[in-house]
């Protein structure tokens, strides 16, 4: 082979001009010819390219290797890999070789580099299709040389006579460019004029014409021969959305939700903590102009907001707790007192419906008397979920006393009574909670009479027979009648072909044999719902391996999550959402809550390889390991998260919160140490939980620093419950006055709202 050195690269300015000045065709073929005599034809590679011609293809990032079979052992592997890999055309891997040699040793002057890279790729493309070279090898070799040459032509110490928009056609005209040299552009234009947001979306708009047309601008990473790309894709979604929301901000044009989606290949509009990461990682972030971009959505959201909508029911039954559950009850009410319409009773049967999940009772039957004083007569959906919630099992148990349970037992009959005389009519739901609700007082007989009495009668009898045979055998194990139970259980399942026990009713028998750690009755009933199809939820896979972990500890053995795992994960009764990272992340919760810390560094050890940038997990095992584990983990898992997730107030607020009771020093460490950051700062629900802790210790003079630090500041909010705490501090600290004087400002602006 001749080097392209030899025949170009060290030639004087003059030779090298002299031959560029020849006949073009005669020029490229002489300064790119290769060794090879012969013409090595190359298997044309299979790639599949985006059915959704409105996603830009480069958002979604591919790897050669993923069609390839996963092999037991690694000769194996790396035969099957080589026999799949398709070999480089000769002239283009000689080619792009030479231009990479040329590209490394450029120092300061990019022009060489440049043309040699021009010319190489105009070659290719004059010898391509005799050479059966597709466009998909031709970019996979001069991506990393593309964007290599485009990093170094945007460093203030070297010069190139053609400019980056110049270049980028260059790359677009070969079909070598990639979204990320456009991000690049539209990044640098919002560095040169912090108002450029038209550019932004010129750049946006010409990537997506030029990616949705090619569907082989795939790369196994973005980076150049030696630069590494930081961000991704999705950073340009984020980008131009940000761009176009402060155009719309800029020109006092209305900004649209609808328009704003379009630019997102998912249809929705990312987050505001994805957006801050991306002006981060593209170091064009303002906080001023951020928050008017979050300002301008969160009105926007609020005006659009149908308090009363299906949006709104889907909220709730989304919410994840119960603080956020009350947070988004409370907006609920301020909208509709702002606009003067009452709560539609569909919405607060969603509430009460949620609230009772969250065992939340009172929050329910309060509910229920908004109802009852709005004037409007309850429907019979919100009465079945004051059925549920006066017989709740967790309930009966917290009244403790069988004349206070007989005293749940008149009430619960006194409203079955209030019912009828409403004239609501049962349904098959009200049927069965109520047979439910005397299965769980222990009243079998009653519950009999109202089997006999409604359940034959309403329509769809099998699904209410159903909800009452479940019912009938929830209480019957509540009530600690196991054998009964297993006997009815049989019964039923004889006199109902058709009749399949919920979730619900299995999970019951597996906490009760849990509790007896009768392990082959948790295997026994396990086989049971693998046999008839009946879904495993969380609570049960948190029960299995709780009971897998213990039942191998009894005997010896070490247990291999792992392995176990996959045997769940694999089951036909995963249910119909199956594993994913919310799944997961809630299973892992259970662990921790059940204090199996072993079973939860074992889970979350094989899932953050799953989910490596998953808040859900990382949070849970953090806390976990604060409250329950190693301190040490759980600052490695905290420091991971700032870094690699996001930076954000929470994270520091809940690792402060939980670290104080394990490790005072350090948690002061940190809250000095959030301090000096330059993306957060410690906010009211940081030393709410600093005041409330050295409280408890009795520690004065740390609350009196805690406290001189809060009169300095000045925040537009201290929430709710910071006012009152410093409120009760005044007999046993001196308040500054101007913080008293701050925070009863607050208050006469929330009492005139």
């Amino acid at each position: 082979m001749i080097p392209l050195r030899q025949i170009v690269g060290r030639t004087t300015r003059s030779g090298f001009l002299q031959i560029r000045s020849a006949s073009k065709a005669g020029t490229i073929a002489l300064r790119y010819q290769s060794t090879t005599s012969t013409t090595t034809n190359t298997a044309t590679p299979t790639t599949t390219p985006d059915n959704d011609n409105s996603k830009p293809s480069s958002e979604t990032v591919k790897t050669e290797q993923s069609s390839l079979p996963k092999a037991t052992q690694k000769g194996k592997q790396d035969k099957k890999a080589s026999s799949k890999k398709t070999p480089v055309n000769p002239k283009l891997r000689d080619i792009s070789g030479q231009i990479k040699e040329t590209i490394i040793q450029s120092t300061t002057d990019l022009n060489e580099a440049y043309s040699i890279l021009e010319e190489g790729i105009t070659f290719l493309r004059e010898i391509q299709k005799s050479e059966n070279i597709t466009d998909r090898q031709i970019f996979k070799e001069f991506y990393p040389l593309a964007t290599e040459l485009f990093n170094l032509a945007q460093k203030p110490e070297t010069t190139i006579d053609h400019s980056l928009n110049e270049i980028i056609d260059m790359f677009v005209k070969n079909k070598i460019a990639h979204s990320m040299h456009f991000i690049q552009l539209a990044a640098n234009a919002l560095k040169q004029n912090s108002e450029a947001y038209d550019e932004v979306l010129q750049y946006w708009f010409k990537s997506f014409e030029y990616t949705k047309s090619h569907d082989f601008l795939y790369v196994n990473n973005f980076n150049g021969i030696k630069t590494k790309i930081e961000y991704q894709p999705y950073d340009f979604t984020n980008l131009v959305i940000y761009a176009y929301v402060q155009s719309c901000i800029a020109q006092k044009v209305t900004y649209s939700p609808v328009d704003a989606a379009k630019f997102s290949p998912s249809g929705k509009i990312p987050p505001f903590y994805h957006i801050k990461k991306t002006l981060e990682v593209l170091d064009i972030h303002d906080g001023k102009k951020f928050r008017e971009y979050c300002n301008l959505l969160e009105t926007d959201s609020q005006e659009r907001f149908n308090p009363n909508g299906a949006s709104s029911i889907k909220k709730i039954e989304n919410t994840p707790d119960k603080k956020q559950l009350d947070k988004f009850y409370q907006n609920v009410v301020d909208i509709c007192n702002k606009r003067n319409i009452k709560v539609d009773e569909k919405v607060i049967v969603a509430l009460m419906q949620r609230y009772f999940q969250f065992d939340e009772y009172n929050e329910v039957f309060s509910l229920f008397e908004t109802i009852m004083n709005s004037g409007v007569k309850p429907s019979i959906d919100a009465w079945n979920i004051v059925i549920k919630a006066m017989t709740n099992p967790s309930r009966i148990a917290s009244f403790g006393g069988k004349a206070k349970q007989q005293e749940l037992v008149q009430n619960f009959e006194r409203t079955l009574q209030t019912i009828v005389s409403s004239g609501v009519q049962f349904n098959g739901e009200t049927v069965g909670a109520i047979v439910s609700g005397y299965a769980n007082f222990g009243r079998f007989d009653k519950a009999q009479e109202y089997i006999d009495k409604y359940a034959k009668g309403v329509k769809d009898n099998g699904a209410v027979i159903s909800l009452c045979n479940d019912g009938i055998l929830r209480g019957l194990v509540y009530n600690g009648k196991i054998e009964e139970a297993e006997s009815k259980l049989k019964q039923f399942m004889e006199t109902y072909p058709q009749y399949k026990p919920h979730t619900h009713v299995m999970n019951d028998f597996l906490n009760y044999y849990a509790k007896k750690k009768n392990y082959k009755a948790i295997n026994g009933i396990t086989n049971f719902m693998r046999k008839h199809n009946i879904a495993e939820n969380v609570s049960i896979k948190t029960t299995m391996i709780n009971a897998y972990f213990e039942s191998l500890h009894a005997i010896g053995k070490t247990p291999d999550l792992s392995s176990f795992l996959a045997k769940m994960e694999s089951s036909e009764n995963a249910g119909k959402r199956g594993f994913n990272e919310q799944m997961h992340s809630t299973l892992l919760k259970g662990l921790i809550q059940g204090a199996n810390i072993e079973a939860a560094r074992q889970l979350f050890d094989i899932l953050k390889s799953r989910y490596p940038r998953s808040a859900w997990l990382n949070t849970n095992m953090m806390v976990g390991e604060l409250t329950l584990g190693n301190v040490k983990l759980g600052e490695d898992i905290f420091n991971y998260y700032i870094k690699e997730i996001r930076n954000e107030p929470i994270i520091w607020n809940t690792f402060i919160h939980n670290l104080l009771a394990r490790d005072e020093k350090l948690a002061d460490f940190y809250f000095e140490k959030m301090k000096q950051d330059s993306q957060v700062q410690p906010n009211f629900y940081t030393y709410y939980f600093m005041l409330q802790h050295y409280r408890r210790k009795a520690k004065k003079d740390r609350l009196q620093q805690l406290v001189n630090e809060l009169a300095e500041v000045d925040w537009t909010s201290y929430g709710t419950s910071l006012p009152d705490f410093i409120k009760r501090l005044t007999n046993y600290l001196d308040v500054p006055a101007s913080l008293l004087s701050k925070l009863d400002k607050q208050q006469a602006t929330v009492d005139k709202q």
